[in-house]
């Protein structure tokens, strides 16, 4: 059996990009060691006049090495954010994780202030993905699984979308292909079901009936009729 439609897309702006800590050491207080002219440098407690609170080394008045980041709630009963993990000049940069307020959760590689490497990324939908950024983006090989679609992306990644590679259902079929938008490319790929058998075909590209200006949908052809055993 075909499956009608592509699943939920897998969204790459849901990911909310990492908040900029500021670039200036500006502390409303700092408790911790100093140097010799008395400026912050060492182990401590910085607290920010916007609220914000960072706690770990302090090196040139920048943040370096271990520290831990947690940004001012924007409301009462609310989080607003927290980065523990390894600093390189006042960004994130080597391992850390980073928990979002709408509860998401990043933990891998980041490189000056953006994810970059490999990574996990959970969503507070249930969703994840496992696998490279580039850029704040997912980029390079990598796995999606949509916890609402109960499917997986698993491939090629570009800017973060999903371009190239495997679309596995939770009963054992899938779909070996190319992708755009979050659903097939109109191009030829190959399904696999659950009892073995394969079809091969393409996705042709057809406009909306009565739809908005250039939305379109794509469809199914295969090469040879299908004929599944018993």
């Amino acid at each position: 059996k075909m499956p009608a439609k592509a699943a939920a897309k897998p969204d790459p702006k849901a990911a909310p990009p990492p908040e900029p800590e500021p670039e200036q050491e500006v502390y409303g207080s700092w408790e911790g060691e100093r140097n010799e002219e008395k400026l912050p440098h060492g182990q401590g407690k910085a607290t920010y006049p916007n609220g914000d609170i960072y706690i770990g080394r302090i090196e040139n008045n920048n943040r370096e090495k271990q520290g831990k980041y947690i940004w001012k709630s924007a409301a009462e009963g609310q989080h607003g954010g927290t980065y523990e993990g390894e600093y390189e000049s006042n960004k994130k940069h080597g391992m850390g994780v980073m928990k979002y307020p709408d509860d998401g959760v990043y933990e891998g590689h980041w490189k000056e202030g953006l994810r970059e490497g490999k990574g996990t990324f959970k969503y507070p939908n249930g969703d994840w993905y496992k696998g490279d950024w580039l850029g704040g983006m997912k980029f390079g090989t990598g796995t999606y699984y949509s916890f609402e679609g109960c499917c997986w992306y698993s491939g090629t990644w570009k800017d973060g979308e999903f371009v190239d590679g495997d679309w596995k259902f939770k009963d054992g079929s899938s779909y070996r292909g190319e992708f755009k938008a979050g659903r097939p490319a109109p191009s030829r790929g190959r399904f696999r079901f659950q009892n073995g058998d394969e079809q091969t075909g393409r996705w042709v590209q057809y406009p909306v009936e009565g739809g908005e200006e250039g939305a379109t949908t794509v469809k199914w052809i295969g090469d040879h009729p299908l004929v599944l055993l018993n």
